[in-house]
């Protein structure tokens, strides 16, 4: 699983040569290709100080778009994929770099049963008191069941940091949702731990500060992402670099 990037110059619309080769770069095991499998993906070079705004809209007629930037890196599809994932554009920036992080391997999972924890005041649908709540998530946090965390290939009691991608969803039993409608990504760490004993048994745990980018609609959705019966569909992918188990999902 990887896509490869070629690199282009946002001013003249031509690639980049070096040793009279196009610069192309591949990226191994990434949320972009997660949620858009299909999807052609190209790196802008920009300038600063001279590329301008109408230069990155001078490519929409070739059916390419700005989607996601980090630092430098301008990330251009053939596909419309922020707005799906964020609900407001300047999340594109501020959390563009992850859609495009390198991770060590991937795996997708279907039906999970998953606990959204307000990572503040531990609420979490009424599934189990909040104080006991809170102490399943931190900052950046969550958990995961032990025997879902060993069925990846994980080393037992370890760790890991992670991406992760919900495609499809439900709240509780409601399939009318709004929610059900809309991606969502996060990222952080999870734990092993069993979790059969939580409600009527969790695959996850999630903290709210793991969900990025929906700016002021997640407390509102804990509650309702916490009801018994909530399954989604989630695409997980474990970091790489962080020193914890070299073996993840």
């Amino acid at each position: 699983m990887a896509i490869t990037l070629s690199h282009f110059c946002t001013k003249t619309g031509k690639p980049i040569i070096a040793d009279n080769e196009p610069i192309t770069e591949t990226i191994e095991h990434c949320l972009a290709e997660y949620f858009a499998p299909n999807a052609t993906f190209k790196l802008g070079v920009v300038y600063q100080g001279l590329t301008t705004e109408e230069d990155l809209k001078q490519f929409t007629p070739l059916g390419l778009t700005l989607q996601f930037a980090a630092d430098n890196r301008f990330y251009f599809m053939d596909e419309e994929l922020r707005e799906k994932i964020f609900d407001q554009p300047h999340f594109g920036a501020a959390y563009g770099s992850n859609m495009f992080t390198p991770c060590q391997s991937f795996s997708e999972r279907e039906n999970l049963r998953v606990l959204v924890v307000d990572a503040e005041t531990g609420e979490n649908g009424g599934v189990m008191p909040n104080s006991e709540a809170i102490k399943l998530v931190g900052d950046g946090d969550g958990k995961i069941d032990a025997a879902l965390h060993k069925s990846l290939g994980n080393e037992p009691a370890t760790p890991f940091q992670t991406r992760f991608g919900i495609k499809e969803r439900r709240d509780g039993l409601d399939i009318d949702n709004d929610n059900n409608k809309t991606w969502q990504f996060g990222k952080g760490t999870f734990a092993p731990r069993d979790l059969s004993q939580v409600g009527n048994g969790y695959d996850l745990v999630i903290s709210s500060e793991q969900l990025k980018g929906r700016g002021g609609g997640e407390k509102e959705g804990v509650s309702e992402r916490g009801r018994e019966g909530g399954k989604e569909r989630e695409g997980m992918e474990r970091g790489s670099g962080t020193g914890l188990s070299s073996v993840g999902i």
